[in-house]
């Protein structure tokens, strides 16, 4: 009898291949048949580039449930890494790790002769995961200089303690 993927933390990388490449066939009908309903009998191969491009650019493709759940798990248990283990917005990271996996999982090239669905899809997430820390780095520096141009010189002198300890 066939597990359910929710109900296990194993993801099988040929169920995650076989996904992907049900993700990225529909991505690219969707982009066949933007592009079929756009074109007209008289149009320059550049019109035609133009459209495929826009048709790439809006075509999603449609991310299934058992995918999702996968995504879900991927970007779970590699937030639980020691690398990301201690921050304090995880939640918001997996999140975003989420969101880059559902926006570039699309572009996963099943044909190339060593692909690996599941290395692939771990990247992403790292990927989305170093962005969103780079991001809240960025706010909380911005943070910090407000506060000291904000506080007094003896509040700043323990608050500078307080952080060096």
């Amino acid at each position: 009898m066939k597990e359910n993927v929710a109900s296990t933390n194993y993801i099988n990388s040929h169920e995650l291949q076989k996904e992907l490449v049900k993700l990225r066939e529909t991505y690219l009908e969707e982009v066949e048949y933007f592009v079929k309903e756009n074109k007209t009998p008289h149009m320059s191969k550049r019109d035609e580039k133009k459209i495929r491009e826009k048709a790439e650019r809006e075509s999603k493709g449609t991310v299934s449930d058992e995918l999702g759940m996968m995504f879900i798990k991927i970007a779970t248990n590699l937030s639980n890494k020691n690398n990301f283990k201690n921050y304090t917005f995880k939640e918001d990271m997996i999140g975003r790790g989420i969101m880059f996996l559902c926006m570039y999982a699309k572009n996963f090239n099943y044909k190339k002769k060593n692909a690996n669905a599941f290395a692939y899809v771990s990247q992403i997430c790292y990927n989305g995961f170093i962005q969103y820390i780079k991001k809240e780095k960025k706010y909380s520096e911005a943070k910090d200089d407000i506060i000291k141009k904000n506080m007094e010189v003896t509040e700043l002198e323990k608050w500078e303690q307080e952080n060096n300890e």
